[in-house]
């Protein structure tokens, strides 16, 4: 029973109330070491948060930042197009073979493909069908 007093007497912050000591081998260590700092979270923080089951926010890198930025800039200019293309059909240019459906498709997937390289949750990512009847050319 002293040892859990004497933890609890040690604790570093008024937040906590104890400690419990953990013991790894020198591979996971060196593992979970790595990945703490990769997460950007002091070693105590990223075992309290996976221990707690805590959302841990993804890792977002440098590629990951350049990517969601051409990813914005391609949904961007998909928008665009499918603007230019409905007025088209819009003034009767009917020459022009379209399937909208695929590109609202192209855009639905620009925007999840954004939101999981941000960490966004994908349940607030509409449907294809929400796209469409947002966006549906009427004749």
């Amino acid at each position: 029973m002293p040892k859990k007093t004497q933890h609890i007497a040690n604790a570093k912050s008024p937040l906590t109330s104890g400690n419990i000591p953990v013991h790894f081998n020198a591979q996971d260590y060196q593992k979970v070491k790595a990945k703490s700092k990769e997460a950007g979270y002091s070693l105590s923080e990223y075992i309290r948060r996976c221990a707690l089951s805590r959302h841990l926010p993804p890792i977002i890198t440098d590629i990951s930042i350049d990517t969601y930025r051409e990813l914005g800039r391609i949904g961007a200019d998909l928008k665009k197009l499918t603007a230019t293309l409905q007025d088209s059909v819009a003034k009767g240019q009917q020459d022009i073979p379209i399937d909208f459906n695929l590109l609202h498709q192209l855009q639905s997937l620009l925007i999840q493909t954004r939101k999981e390289i941000a960490g966004i949750g994908i349940e607030t990512i509409p449907s294809p069908e929400q796209v469409l009847q947002q966006t549906t050319v009427k004749r």
